[in-house]
């Protein structure tokens, strides 16, 4: 490639390198606009790199040079973006940047975003060098100087208005001259002496840019300064310039001269000059040179940048010379000498080994044998001949194991050994194949500290670069052992938790933790599991990458999956992660934060957390809550009791729930002050907290609480007006009943509690194949109870002569319980066992008889399945054993075959479904239009987005194939709110890190919103349609958000989600005002008399989104087009 060809590429890598700077100081680092502008900059550099060894960017003087050549003020003029990368390189203090040819991508990106940073922050580091010196980039070269400075005392001219450093630029090429200054120099080239030192000054200059520029570039810089000199030289000079420059090249340090004497010239550079250097070099220095050219001429075409050609030619001139044949001779007897002993040695060494092999020790006592041994070793490898090495290698770490401490470190020596030498040739296969005994080995006490030092120095090296190849899963045994060290899971001294510690920070330099992050947020190989694994493991060090993270990121997925691997880093808390929370920040960063405290703290964080109950935002506080009810232990207890008193009416609702599932029975005083503090005129979310005090007085269980709920439940209208609610005396009432339920089970009365009998029994579907068998006639009586069909067990009788029908009831709960806990539907069999309790709750027998059937056939069970477990292991680790029970007990399974539809766009569905078996295809219709989204299959969990959301289903899922799997029904939220508290977040959070419908959908490229959006303020009247499209109930007002032709939506308040999810597919009829400046914005070609058209359009709600407190967003479907209804009212 012609030398302006690579210095117009050079500018063009320039260019692009700033774009990419700009690109990420604007955008995420997961953006493709990043990506792309690095693989374009990478790109470039690879076409130059095929004529290069590297490129450079320099400033020398009032001049920039790249790729050797000067960047000229018109280019520079031309190329702004490019003079900006070279300005910016200036004001880091910066004289050049050389980027060699073994540069990776990941290099490239870590050292652009490093040159994104503030020269504050750099300088703060320590500067540029340091910076990048520190991220272990050793093919980026800081400040290689491209000239020499020579002191004025040593100036080579001292006549003329020249510089040394213009002379030597001249001779060089890099500098033009004018007439007269070249017959200045010419006057000053009589001087043999002065050309020596021109000479010696541009061999310094030409060496200096060794890092910088390719040997070719180097021959042809030096070329163009030998034909210069010899240009400004006079003829009748020649042989004195001659032996001035063979005094100063004999001088010059080995590679200089490997330069100069392969170099095929004409002029000053003639046989006679080669003969005087050869001539005048000592006999050392003359053996190494000719060894030096003898091995790169037989070894490749091209060896450190010489042609093995010219080598082989230089060898062969310098061998004729009387000085060659002497040491060819003594070659000649030091080869017959070595051969003889390297064949004596070889056998005493395969002898040895076989005895090794045979468990003799030794042969690892002799120095000798052992000083040879590791390089033997290395070369089995080289010569293909692994097995067998790894035979003996597996013998020599049998002796780690050794009783005998001498035997044991001669044995690490030479492991140690050979793994520098694999590690420095990237052979890493068999040294992961060792991995697991030296992990066991530096894990046992007896290892001394200078063997245990050398060994994770190795062990870290290996698993640097194990990530950088991807290799995440082979690291993690050496990770997890240091992890373990250092963090005190294996008891080691502090020296050697120290040298973990180290050891961690060593793996973790800047281009590994952006290669595991890069996989971690876009799973560009598929491997984020094993990336969220790595992070985990490498603990503290991960955890500030990992937190900026999730304060930057827009991507509710993303921060899911942050928080899990944050979560995985376990104790102890990092320091990090306390003084983040301590500096606060935006609510939704501050929750985060203290999810995961509640996550992997302990009881000692709780002063931590107890301030933050009284943070502004409702959020946190929720969170905190939850916080200090995961890690609190013995303390939630009183925690929760002092702050009930002062806490949001939302926050003592989630107080309650929790003193309720901890039984704490100290709770039972403030509860029942709760319960007891009804006034005529309280709001209904007092009655709702009044409700959730008298359940958790129900579960806690004491006796003390029967009395006040006994009058609750009980109490009569005063003057007609009610004193508590329907639903607050219910509560009371099966409170009632659990005390009794409880007092029973426990063998201690709890007091004479009358249960209302005239009710109606309800009892869940048993199903079976068993046909149901009705009571017998006449049985029922007026105000007595009514027992649906139900599954009977074996038995075909249950009533007995002389029993009630209570009596009766009773038994057949008591049968049905049995039949389904034997069926495994445990959630039905509480269902019968908690009838059977409010019909009868004084028959105790039968109660506990109940119980302990459920108990053992749920123990029979042998708990979950070991199947479901093991197909989705990271939703079961973040559950407690009880709520994982109450998850895998809450599903149903389901088959279906191939071609069935589970659910469709646009319609409803309740289902969080779990994939056993089979294939399903999930996709998106647009019009006509049928686009497929992803093929799911085992594992894969599908329906969050409607099961956690009030909305109809975006997209369609229908199977492939024969399809098992099980679901749960969104209605067993409800039921976990009470007894499970924590589940439903904890299930939610699993999902978020599940790729989300809407991510699918953009990645596709595709849009769900098929119209412009506009934001639009302003009022919207709203009524309910029947089906029959008849107007019910009153009109309710919402808030305009934003509108299309197609839709629109609007927030309204409310006090119960359950009451709001009603809306979803219900008709709605609106009338709303619409400004003219939306329907321009939304083209609509509408008539009107003043600034705004009331409009009336009938619509279906197809989501509802809760925003804050009790603030929720509604979304409508037009009927018809708002357009065409614009048009009709214009009309009419």
């Amino acid at each position: 490639m012609a030398t302006l060809d690579i210095q117009r590429k050079a500018i063009d890598a320039m260019t692009i390198m700033n774009v990419a700077l700009t690109n990420i100081r604007l955008y995420p680092p997961t953006s493709a606009i990043i990506r792309n502008t690095i693989d374009r900059v990478y790109q470039i550099l690879g076409e130059i790199f095929e004529a290069e060894g590297s490129v450079v960017f320099a400033e020398s003087g009032p001049n920039f040079i790249v790729c050797g050549g000067i960047f000229s003020e018109n280019d520079q003029k031309k190329f702004p973006q490019a003079m900006s990368f070279l300005e910016l390189m200036v004001r880091f203090g910066v004289n050049s940047v050389a980027f060699q040819k073994r540069i990776s991508k990941q290099e490239l990106k870590t050292f652009l975003k490093i040159m994104s940073r503030g020269r504050r922050e750099i300088e703060a580091a320590g500067g540029l060098q340091r910076v990048i010196e520190n991220e272990k980039l050793p093919n980026i070269i800081i400040d290689h100087k491209v000239y020499v400075v020579v002191d004025k005392d040593q100036q080579i001219i001292a006549s003329i208005d020249l510089s040394d450093e213009d002379v030597v630029r001249y001779v060089t090429g890099d500098l033009p001259l004018s007439e007269e200054d070249v017959e200045k120099l010419r006057e000053m080239a009589k001087d043999p002496r002065w050309v020596a030192q021109v000479f010696q000054a541009g061999m310094a200059h030409i060496m200096r840019q060794r890092g910088e520029k390719s040997y070719d570039r180097l021959s042809e810089i030096l070329l163009r300064m030998i034909r210069t000199l010899d240009e400004i030289s006079e003829d009748i000079n020649r042989d004195r310039i001659s032996g001035e420059l063979a005094h100063a090249i004999v001088d010059m340090d080995e590679e200089t001269l490997t330069l100069i004497l392969t170099e095929d010239t004409e002029g000053m550079f003639s046989e006679e000059l080669f003969d005087q250097v050869i001539a005048k070099l000592d006999d050392r220095k003359f053996e190494r040179l000719a060894g030096k050219f003898r091995r790169i001429g037989g070894s490749m075409p091209r060896a450190n940048g010489v042609a093995a050609e010219s080598a082989s030619q230089t060898y062969r001139f310098m061998m004729r010379s009387e000085k060659g044949k002497r040491l060819a001779e003594r070659i000649q007897r030091r080869m017959d000498q070595e051969k003889a002993l390297k064949e004596q040695q070889v056998s005493r060494l395969k002898s040895a080994l076989n005895s090794i092999l045979k468990g003799d020790v030794a042969p690892l006592r002799d120095d000798e044998t052992l000083s040879l041994m590791s390089g033997y070793l290395f070369q089995l490898f080289e010569v293909g001949k692994g097995k067998s090495a790894e035979i003996i290698i597996d013998r020599l770490t049998d002796r780690l194991f050794g009783p005998d401490h001498d035997i044991r470190e001669r044995a690490a020596g030479v492991l140690a050994e050979v793994s520098d030498l694999l590690i420095a040739e990237h052979r890493l296969d068999p040294l992961v194949r060792a991995l697991p005994r030296r992990i066991e080995w530096v894990t046992t006490e007896s290892v001394p500290l200078s063997a245990c030092s050398r060994m994770f120095g190795q062990l870290q090296h290996l698993a640097r670069e194990l990530i950088r190849e991807y290799r995440f899963t082979e690291s993690h045994p050496v990770l997890e052992t240091f992890n373990r060290i250092y963090y005190g899971k294996i008891a080691r001294s502090k020296e050697i938790s120290r040298m973990a510690g180290d050891a961690l920070r060593d793996i973790a330099t800047g281009d590994v933790m952006d290669l595991l992050l890069e996989e971690f947020q876009i799973n560009e190989i598929n491997k984020r599991k094993q990336a969220i694994h790595t992070l985990s493991q490498l603990g503290e060090i991960s955890m500030e990458r990992l937190l900026e993270l999730l304060q930057k990121s827009h991507d509710m997925s993303e921060r899911v999956r942050v928080l899990r691997a944050v979560s995985e880093i376990g104790q102890p808390v990092p320091q990090t992660l306390i003084e983040k929370i301590g500096a606060g920040g935006p609510w939704y960063y501050m929750r985060n934060l203290i999810l995961v405290l509640g996550k992997i703290g302990t009881e000692d964080h709780l002063p931590i957390l107890i301030p933050l109950l009284r943070h502004e935002d409702f959020r946190v506080q929720r969170e905190t809550l939850n916080s200090i009810y995961n890690i609190g232990g013995k303390y939630r207890g009183e925690i929760l009791i002092s702050a009930l008193p002062d806490a949001d009416e939302r926050i003592r609702l989630n107080i309650v729930d929790m003193l309720g599932a901890l039984k704490y029975e100290n709770a039972v005083v403030p509860l029942l002050q709760i319960v007891e503090s009804k006034s005529f005129f309280s709001s209904r979310d007092s009655d709702k907290l009044r409700e959730k005090a008298c359940i958790a007085l129900g579960r806690i269980g004491s006796p003390k609480a029967v009395p006040p709920l006994r009058g609750i439940a009980e109490q009569k209208t005063i003057l007609g007006i009610i004193s508590h609610s329907d639903q607050v005396k219910a509560a009371a009432e099966k409170a009632l009943r659990r005390i009794r339920s409880t007092a029973a089970h426990a063998g201690k009365p709890a007091g004479a509690v009358k249960i209302p009998v005239n009710r109606k029994l309800t009892l869940p579907d048993a199903g079976g194949k068993d046909a149901p068998e009705a009571l017998p006639a006449g049985a029922e009586a007026p105000g007595a109870v009514t027992v649906p069909l139900f599954t009977l067990p074996e038995k075909p009788k249950v009533r007995q002569d002389g029993d009630t029908l209570e009596e009766t009831t009773v038994s057949m709960l008591l049968a049905s319980v049995e039949q389904y806990a034997r069926n495994k539907q445990f959630d039905k069999a509480e269902a019968a066992r908690q009838e059977l309790v409010r019909m009868d709750d004084m028959a105790l027998s039968e109660i506990l008889r109940a119980e302990e059937i459920i108990e053992r056939e749920k123990n029979e069970t042998d708990d979950i399945e070991q199947d479901h477990l093991g197909i989705w292991p990271e939703l079961y680790d973040m559950l407690t054993p009880e709520e994982a029970n109450a998850l895998y007990y809450a599903t149903e399974e389901a088959v279906y075959e191939s071609d069935e539809l589970i659910f469709r766009q646009g319609e409803q569905s309740s289902r969080l479904c779990f994939i056993h078996k089979g294939q399903l295809k999930l996709f998106f219709t647009h019009g006509e239009r049928e686009s497929l989204l992803k093929v799911i299959g085992r594992s894969d969990v599908v329906g969050e987005d409607t099961f956690f959301s009030i909305s109809v289903c975006t997209v369609s899922l229908s199977t492939l194939s024969h399809v098992e799997l099980s679901y749960l029904d969104k209605s067993v939220l409800e039921q976990w709110k009470t007894d499970f508290p924590a589940l439903e977040s904890k299930l939610h959070d699993y999902c978020l890190g599940i790729e989300r419908v809407r991510d699918i959908i953009r990645n596709k490229g595709l849009e769900r919103r098929t119209r412009k959006r506009v934001d639009i303020r302003g009022a919207v009247s709203i009524r309910l349609l029947s089906s029959t499209g008849a107007a019910t109930g009153k009109n309710f007002r919402g808030s305009f958000m934003d509108i299309s032709e197609g839709g629109l939506s609007f927030m309204i308040k409310a006090n119960s989600r359950k009451n709001v999810s009603l809306l979803l597919g219900r008709k709605l009829d609106m009338t709303f005002d619409f400004p003219r400046t939306c329907a321009g914005k939304l083209d609509l070609d509408a008539r009107f008399t003043g600034n705004a058209l009331r409009v009336r359009q009938i619509g279906t709600v197809i989501g509802v989104s809760h925003r804050q407190g009790d603030d929720y967003s509604v979304h409508i479907k037009f009927d018809r087009s708002l357009g065409e209804a614009i048009t009709e009212q214009t009309r009419t």
